[in-house]
């Protein structure tokens, strides 16, 4: 589904209203996968780059996924994000609040 994208942590903290209303929002197509073998893997939803759909054109990634929120049009998502850092992978809550579109934005 195409979707605008807006982060409401940053490294797991929350932002306040007026910093997630003024930043740009992300567009793609967002995607949810079940990653791993039946009954131990893992869920991931992923925002596509437009017209890409590969690995190389993911633009964030969702792991474990619940839906905390819903409206017409609109959807919040509440999961982990993982950052590589010098000490090891580090994982925090991320929450995207996501704007349903019905067809590619004119971006």
């Amino acid at each position: 589904m195409y979707a605008e994208v807006y982060l409401r942590r940053r490294r797991g903290k929350r932002l306040q209203p007026s910093e997630e209303n003024a930043q740009t929002p992300l567009y793609g197509v967002l995607q949810l996968a079940h990653v791993g073998a039946a009954g131990s893997g893992y869920s991931v939803l992923t925002l596509h780059a437009l017209g890409n759909q590969t690995n190389d054109g993911e633009l964030l990634r969702l792991f474990e996924p619940v839906i905390i929120g819903l409206g017409n049009w609109w959807l919040v998502f509440r999961g982990f994000e993982s950052f590589a850092t010098s000490d090891g992978v580090v994982s925090f809550v991320q929450e995207w609040r996501c704007g349903v579109r019905e067809r590619k934005p004119l971006v």
